[in-house]
């Protein structure tokens, strides 16, 4: 596989994976919450039952869609070297800072990420914020050689 697209989908997977977790446990709570809200409604009336009921449904279908989410995350991110995952997560790292600055959503980002994954071309999102920063360049370059290297 090409060198570019090792590297688009390392950096996509990493991004992707630092929005899922505060979003998991985010859901986790509310889930927690909501059950014990439930559990509590259900001691004053017994119709609570049905509420809680499409509560459970509700927190089933979230831990479902964040196993396949999980998996799908999984299933994007190259192997990679300790070294590569380093350099990736200093990436993403200056990356995610550039996104601040010019106050981009991390959502609107993750989807562009996610186009440049399904649609790979020498011109997507991450190659061209690479080519704006000298450093980011790089660094771009230097895990895109890793990659090309163990293919």
């Amino acid at each position: 596989m090409n060198g570019l697209i090792k590297t688009v989908r390392a950096i996509g997977a990493e991004f992707a994976r630092r929005l899922y977790f505060p979003v998991f446990i985010a859901g986790l709570i509310a889930a927690a919450l909501l059950i014990g809200i439930g559990i509590a409604l259900i001691q004053v009336n017994a119709w609570w039952w049905i509420l809680l009921g499409l509560i459970i449904f509700a927190v089933l279908v979230f831990l479902i869609l964040a196993v396949v989410v999980r998996i799908l995350i999984g299933a994007v991110k190259p192997l990679q070297t300790h070294d590569q995952e380093v350099m990736v997560r200093q990436f993403v790292d200056r990356f995610e800072d550039v996104a601040e600055t010019v106050q981009t959503p991390k959502a609107v980002l993750l989807f562009q990420i996610v186009w440049d994954i399904l649609r790979p071309t020498d011109h997507g999102l991450v190659k061209r914020m690479s080519d704006h920063a000298t450093s980011s360049k790089r660094e771009f370059q230097e895990i895109q050689k890793s990659f090309a290297q163990r293919s």
